[in-house]
């Protein structure tokens, strides 16, 4: 069974990934964008996972 938290980082993640592929034509910005999601994600969840 998948936790909720878990569902919702990995339904985050794909929508990430899209977003990186419809701005791919400028490789700079589309990674800058990719790494900026998975920061925002990392900040969004440890913060529940230690239950603070």
């Amino acid at each position: 069974m998948i936790r909720p938290l878990q569902y919702l980082a990995i339904e985050y993640f794909n929508h990430s990934q899209l977003q990186v592929h419809s701005i791919s034509r400028n490789a700079i910005e589309s990674d800058q964008a990719w790494h900026g999601s998975l920061l925002r994600l990392f900040l969004v969840c440890m913060p529940i996972q230690f239950g603070r």
